[in-house]
């Protein structure tokens, strides 16, 4: 195993962009990541497509072709970041789709990236990057043994945290890219849940594979997807405070809100814990696995699950208020991905058989849904400036697209 790397660039190359976001102007804050966007004016009718940006055809040996993927995007100001399993890492205009900048890595980023007032921040599997948000310019990279492909990366105040496969999470500092401190939190793995085993969800020559992560500002809670669990560390001094293991593997990030933690495991229940102490206080039972992070508002959870149904559940007493069921693919029922955004009104997301979906927040009907691209999926969380919505679309057997959609009135 080769040490940890820190290499510091002064260029890159450069060619001639939130679940969240709340106004285009204003960075994310990481810190407050619910899904409720209160001063959104998304789209109460049915929307249309306002352009693509599709990525490139690549050919294989046999003369067959394929669309490069991409990963999830980010809003952040007046424009939408994503990165490409070429390692292309792209500014758009949300306004019309055009290219800002983009800058080449030549190594898949798969996630979607993290962006602050500065810089857009990404993962890979040669480590953790970070460009300046209005050129692409390289600033700095961090390596990690095994890279940090999956992780989740939370720039708050002057730091940015992410684990990595080495099985340790890290405090950098987002302007230098030293680390300020590390925490091993794959050491001490509770027993497999039956079922759930490590070897089979873990990747060779990997310590763990760490998936979605939050932050409330003063703990940073990392789920642990072989280890079927969440650890919560100090954002200070990195200091380990609890760990709740589920009994199924769990990918998606957790979402913290108030005195509670919210995470979906694949046990196919979504969990309710107290965030000082990791002890659970609801749990709730859906039909299939939980792959998406919860979105809160008005003493209420909302997720979708891969059985095909988006819940609204009561923080309260963890019962269902309504759920609300999507179009089976094929005759089968649909896996969902997709963060949902809350404004007051309205409930949007997107569903695996390729339809966006808005649904009355009150009542869990359906007020619209549009399939944005023939043939294609959207296992996809989400982008919004709050006046547009920007999903990921991919192939499905060869047809439709791999392409970033925007969808507004």
């Amino acid at each position: 195993m080769t040490p940890n790397k820190f290499v510091r660039l002064p260029w890159a190359l450069v060619l001639a962009t939130i679940p969240n976001s709340l106004a285009a102007e204003i960075p994310i804050d990481y810190s407050k990541v619910t899904g409720f966007a209160s001063k959104a004016q998304l789209p109460t009718e049915t929307p249309k497509v306002l352009w693509k940006f599709e990525s490139p055809k690549v050919k294989n040996s046999d003369g067959s072709s394929y669309m490069i993927g991409l990963s999830e995007a980010v809003v952040a100001g007046d424009a939408l970041f994503f990165g490409d399993d070429q390692g292309k890492l792209t500014s758009l205009r949300i306004e019309d789709g055009r290219t800002h900048w983009v800058t080449d890595t030549k190594i898949r980023i798969s996630q979607k990236p993290a962006v602050d007032e500065n810089n857009v921040y990404f993962a890979s599997k040669a480590g953790v990057f970070a460009v300046r948000r209005e050129s692409g310019m390289m600033l700095w990279q961090r390596s990690f043994d095994g890279g940090a492909a999956e992780g989740h990366l939370l720039p708050i105040e002057a730091k940015l945290y992410v684990s990595a496969y080495d099985g340790h999470a890290y405090a950098i500092n987002k302007e230098t890219g030293e680390v300020e401190w590390k925490q091993n939190i794959a050491s001490d793995p509770p027993p497999d849940p039956p079922g759930f085993d490590r070897e089979r969800a873990n990747f060779p020559d990997t310590a763990a594979r760490p998936r979605g992560a939050a932050s409330d500002g003063h703990s940073f809670f990392q789920s642990i997807f072989d280890q079927s669990r969440v650890v919560a560390v100090d954002c200070v001094t990195g200091k380990k405070l609890w760990s709740f293991q589920s009994r199924g593997w769990i990918g998606p990030a957790p979402t913290v809100a108030g005195g509670n933690v919210f995470i979906g495991s694949q046990d196919d229940h979504m969990y309710c814990l107290n965030k000082d102490n990791g002890r659970v206080v609801w749990k709730f039972k859906t039909g299939s696995r939980i792959s998406s992070r919860a979105a809160v508002i008005d003493e209420s959870v909302i997720f979708p699950s891969c059985d095909g149904w988006l819940y609204r559940v009561s923080i309260m007493s963890g019962n269902v208020v309504w759920r609300f069921q999507t179009t089976p693919a094929q005759k089968k029922r649909t896996s969902i991905y997709s963060f949902p955004i809350v404004t007051d009104e309205l409930v949007y997301f997107a569903a695996g058989e390729g339809q966006v979906y808005a649904i009355d927040l009150k009542s869990g009907r359906l007020v619209w849904k549009l399939r944005p691209s023939k043939g294609s999926e959207l296992y996809t969380d989400i982008a919004t400036n709050g006046k547009r919505l920007f999903v990921t679309s991919r192939q499905r057997d060869g047809k439709g697209e791999c392409a970033i959609i925007a969808i507004g009135q």
